[in-house]
């Protein structure tokens, strides 16, 4: 008499589910369709991104070096963001590291940079940078002089840069960006890219007061109830 569990039968293809794999085009992933309706919604920001190209393409850029500042929700990830596509599109190697989860640790930074160090025209990406500002003096005597010369490094954060970024030779690479409110035309072009046009866009423009996180969470909030408005939030 057998004893233990009884055991399941061995699994043939007859036994497995069938998959029709439809079409022969190529893969299409969820990070596409991602990466696809994020760069859709990207509106305004036009000085900031021009001054960004310039950096990327002058044989002599204006910077090489760009903090981008500003408050929670003013679009510091999304310029980041757009400006990896950008990149890319050059064919430029994108590092993109973010300070949350990196924190101010040098040798997790010093190794995403190590890869890179022998790239031509790397980008480096640093979001978030207020949580790994301990590293700035080592990143201004060490680390980022190994990288190539016509690396480009953009920080993102809530608080203005330190003070040795414009000393010591540093202020002569080294720009600030300071992002501000969208203004209403602006709001009304991220509003329209989430699809909302109609008679609440005023007030979600008024309400919102240019945050495009704000305008985001109204849109995403009106897209969804047909009766909800800024007025009464």
């Amino acid at each position: 008499i057998p004893s233990g569990p009884p055991r399941s039968p061995a699994h043939t293809d007859e036994s497995l589910p069938k998959i029709d794999h439809q079409g022969d085009g190529p893969r299409r992933t969820l990070g596409t369709r991602l990466e696809h309706r994020d760069r859709d919604r990207f509106t305004g920001r036009h000085a900031e991104v021009a001054f960004l190209e310039r950096c990327l393409d002058a044989e002599d850029p204006p910077a090489c070096v760009i903090h981008v500042c500003g408050p929670g929700g003013i679009g510091k990830s999304t310029l980041l963001r757009e400006l990896a596509r950008r990149s890319r599109a050059r064919g430029r190697t994108v590092v993109a590291l973010d300070g949350r989860e990196l924190g101010p640790d040098p040798e997790v930074l010093e190794a995403a940079l190590a890869a890179v160090a022998d790239d031509a025209a790397p980008v480096i990406l640093l979001d978030s940078y207020e949580q790994m500002a301990a590293l700035d003096s080592w990143l201004r005597r060490d680390l980022l002089l190994r990288l190539p010369d016509d690396t480009v490094i953009v920080t993102a954060g809530r608080r203005p840069p330190d003070a040795g970024w414009f000393q010591g030779g540093w202020e002569s690479v080294t720009a600030r960006i300071d992002l501000a409110a969208l203004p209403p035309d602006e709001a009304r072009k991220l509003l329209a890219a989430y699809g909302v046009a109609d008679s609440r866009v005023a007030a979600i423009i008024d309400w919102a007061a240019g945050s495009p996180l704000a305008l985001a969470l109204a849109a995403d909030a009106a897209a969804t109830d047909a009766g909800w408005s800024a007025a009464y939030s």
